[in-house]
């Protein structure tokens, strides 16, 4: 199941309080980690194939944060993690010609090829030191994602329910991110 619009992705223990503010929100499903979802993190490959078969056993969906760019690789090419997110923090500085934002066109096609999703976290902007750096390396993701015809999703992944946001501001805020040029 591929989530869309009218999901969101919450980093949270399930909670009726949670689903009636998400629903209030405008989700019309509302995703809850290690119940609906598996939210894998680290850099040990073992660990994280010990744990993708899990899910699949469970028929959970699997959503990868990104530690490394070799481990992303390897999550990427040779795992069934369905959605992977948190791209953009993988490089402290960018590149003086480009933002070094954690993924090229490499990756993209791997990901086209292998039916993944890349995930942009509103939750990452909102937690965000340097939030301008962070901005400019979705909206570089973005564009390679589109010109690669990789499946994207935009979501809250709160970690604390004041980090959630409408439906209606997620899918606005993914739009302005669309259309802005660095």
């Amino acid at each position: 199941m591929l989530p869309n619009t009218s999901t969101d992705f919450v980093l949270l223990e399930k909670n009726a309080a949670i689903e009636q503010l998400a629903q209030s929100l405008g989700f019309s499903l509302v995703l809850f980690s290690g119940q609906d979802f598996v939210h894998l993190s680290g850099e040990k490959k073992t660990v994280l194939l010990q744990d993708l078969k899990k899910a699949q056993q469970q028929k959970l969906l699997s959503v990868y944060k990104a530690h490394d760019s070799e481990t992303l690789r390897f999550v990427l090419e040779k795992t069934p993690a369905d959605m992977v997110y948190g791209l953009e923090r993988l490089y402290e500085r960018d590149s003086f010609h480009y933002p070094k934002s954690g993924l090229d066109h490499i990756l993209c096609k791997i990901a086209a090829e292998r039916g993944k999703t890349i995930a942009f976290a509103f939750s990452d902007i909102l937690n965000a030191q340097e939030k301008a750096a962070l901005l400019r390396r979705m909206a570089f993701n973005i564009r390679l994602c589109k010109k690669y015809k990789v499946n994207m999703f935009f979501g809250s992944f709160a970690q604390r329910r004041e980090e959630m946001r409408s439906r209606k501001d997620l899918e606005t805020f993914f739009r302005l991110l669309e259309h802005l040029h660095f």
